[in-house]
């Protein structure tokens, strides 16, 4: 009787034991379960977000732009326009104007700084100009800087300058070395183009010569006549959509 009881008491103590290992083993893979959870959440939590770069495309030479002028006022051109005038400042003055909008740390006259555009310091700089010495400023006040000041070599937005226009023909004179010629013999035919803006110019061997009778008078390409027979003859000389004309005679030789 007490050998069974000692059985059974073996029996119901390694089951006890069995549950013990068995409740150990869960509570350690939930408890190692749960770390990971933890570990993967702080992992990717410290893992960033990636930011892609904004792609702004750069305007084309006929896109309307806000331009910054010589004269530091802003007005809408194109782009291409707008390069000329930085062009035009650099050449000129050696620098491109300030902006007069741009946001800067402006000393007033109370000797405290604040930050305000550009103009409205460079104005605070023209009341000291006014009423104080400029040497009571703080040396970031505008008066020690002179590329801020607007007086400083600031010259009005340029205007392009149209290309001149060329001048054109008006008139041809014609004039000959000889306007009476007898047969086989030559004389020599000049043309002198007058343009609208008062030159001249030696069209001789640039006009089309041409006679109104080849029989009586013949004349080349550089106004040189040659008399064929007795009687006369008109020579014209034509450049583009101006002519004059001119008459010639022709004797029998003695």
């Amino acid at each position: 009787m007490t050998e069974k009881k000692s059985n059974r008491n073996k029996r119901v103590g390694l089951l006890v034991l069995v549950l013990l290992l068995l409740a150990v083993g869960i509570s350690f893979a939930t408890y190692r379960n749960k770390g990971v959870t933890v570990n993967q959440i702080a992992v990717s939590s410290a893992i960033p977000t990636p930011v892609l770069p904004v792609v702004t495309a750069s305007p084309s030479p006929t896109t309307y732009i806000r331009c910054l002028g010589a004269d530091r006022k802003f007005f809408y051109t194109t782009k291409k326009l707008c390069d000329e005038n930085r062009a035009y400042w650099t050449k000129v003055n050696g620098t491109f104007p300030t902006d007069p909008e741009e946001k800067i740390s402006c000393a007033g006259r109370d000797g405290k700084t604040a930050t305000v555009t550009r103009l409205e310091c460079e104005q605070t700089n023209e009341y000291w100009a006014a009423n104080q010495a400029p040497n009571t400023a703080p040396n970031n006040a505008p008066n020690n800087a002179p590329n801020n000041s607007p007086n400083m070599g600031v010259n009005p937005t340029p205007t392009p300058t149209p290309e001149p226009e060329a001048p054109t023909l008006v008139s041809i004179q014609i004039s000959a070395q000889f306007t009476t010629i007898v047969v086989d013999t030559v004389t020599q035919f000049t043309a002198i183009g007058t343009y609208s803006d008062g030159s001249t110019q030696d069209l001789t061997t640039t006009v089309t010569w041409t006679s109104s009778s080849p029989i009586q008078v013949t004349i080349n390409s550089t106004g040189l006549a040659t008399g064929q027979a007795a009687g006369m003859a008109n020579i014209r000389a034509l450049f583009e959509v101006i002519s004059n004309t001119i008459t010639v005679t022709v004797q029998d030789g003695v």
